[in-house]
């Protein structure tokens, strides 16, 4: 789940609007309590889905989540595959390596509509974080400073490598 956008929390209540990587959006309430044990329960409420009628006449794929090591980085690498609707061991299928913008950027939990849109089409999507992306700590965020292409490139050609080996695509 990967919440969005969130209004500020009055009197315990607040609506925040979430996706998944299947659904692209839906507004609730969260309203919170606290207990006397001095914790906090919560009920949400769905307030609006303004995709519901869409989603419905769609068939859209989940991401299969990947870990890769990359042996000339000395890194572990997080990635996903994003299989066609449909998919059958029995067939091949072309594959686009994304790339996500940035540095300082990361792909994660969202709905991503155009990749859900090329898996429709027939393509296995293969979307990774390598060094530059955010959510693995400084370090790895500034790994690509100065080195676009380059400090970058093996991480995302050991999921590609991985990919290949794993399944005919």
């Amino acid at each position: 789940v990967h919440v969005y956008a969130h209004s500020a929390e009055v009197a315990g209540r607040s609506v925040v609007v979430y996706q998944t990587p299947t659904h692209p959006g839906a507004v609730y309430l969260v309203e919170a309590t606290r207990t006397q044990a001095g914790g906090c329960t919560s009920k949400v409420s769905l307030l609006a889905d303004p995709n519901e009628k869409l989603l419905a006449e769609l068939d859209l794929s989940n991401p299969e989540e990947r870990w890769v090591d990359c042996k000339e980085t000395g890194r572990r690498v997080q990635g996903w595959i994003l299989k066609p609707t449909g998919f059958s061991e029995d067939r091949t299928y072309p594959a686009l390596l994304m790339i996500h913008g940035g540095p300082h950027a990361q792909y994660g939990a969202g709905f991503f509509h155009e990749f859900q849109w090329l898996a429709g089409k027939g393509y296995v999507i293969l979307f990774t974080n390598p060094v530059g992306s955010q959510g693995r700590g400084e370090e790895y965020l500034q790994g690509l400073r100065r080195k676009w292409g380059t400090a970058d490139f093996p991480e995302l050609m050991a999921h590609v490598d991985a990919l290949l080996k794993a399944v005919s695509y």
